[in-house]
């Protein structure tokens, strides 16, 4: 390999000179580097570089330790800059990015131990007979309560009430001076008794007007 004599003037420094060798302050430059990622202080000369050996040439000199563009084997802790939330392309993934990604991504869990659901939580219908410690739905507390009748506590007169479900009022006994019902905020109208069985809906109130309280009992349909 041909060396430059002396020191290139001017703005700026060839790389190579007239004669198409590399001219002196580059060739100290690129041994420089050399020594740093391998070559032995003091040698004259280059005769193995980045596992070549023989007559280095220019191409060889100046890759050396570095890595290459295409699928380049990188080692110790390398590192890239880190890409903006929500970023989806082919740009180099940091782990600050995808630590970033992941929390965003994780769906928030109940704890096991008292958790403070939100919502509307849903859970399986036992079937009716069911005694334990499974959850009960809104289903099953609706199934149930279709299979036994309920006596309804009479409050201070005038009374009303509205049930849970459809299903069939009767009113016996007391002493009654009015009954009426109304749908919703309807019109409240007299029932025209004092006593029966009455079908309500949920959406039904019947209201009884009374000196002795009656007895009241609703059946589920």
């Amino acid at each position: 390999m041909k060396v430059a004599q002396g020191f290139p003037t001017g703005p700026d420094i060839p790389f190579l000179d007239d004669a198409g060798n590399i001219s002196l302050v580059w060739y100290q430059w690129l041994v420089a580097i050399w020594q740093r990622t391998g070559g032995a202080a003091g040698e004259s000369s280059v005769n193995s570089l980045a596992g070549a050996s023989g007559d280095i040439t220019v191409p060889q000199l100046v890759t050396a330790g570095i890595a290459p563009l295409a699928s380049p084997d990188l080692t110790g802790l390398p590192t890239a800059p880190t890409a903006a939330p929500g970023v989806n392309t082919t740009q180099i993934a940091t782990t600050a990015y995808v630590m970033a990604e992941t929390a965003l991504a994780i769906i928030p869990l109940a704890t096991l131990a008292s958790p403070g659901l939100t919502g509307i939580p849903t859970a399986p219908t036992p079937p009716n007979d069911t005694n334990t410690a499974q959850l009960a739905t809104t289903a099953f507390v609706s199934n149930i309560y279709r299979l036994h009748e309920e006596v309804v506590t009479v409050g201070a007169s005038p009374f009303a009430y509205t049930p849970p479900i459809s299903g069939a009022v009767i009113v016996s006994g007391g002493t009654i001076t009015a009954m009426t019902l109304k749908r919703n905020f309807g019109t409240a109208y007299e029932t025209g008794s004092v006593a029966g069985s009455f079908r309500m809906t949920a959406h039904d109130t019947i209201e009884i007007t009374y000196s002795v309280a009656p007895t009241m009992v609703f059946f589920p349909s």
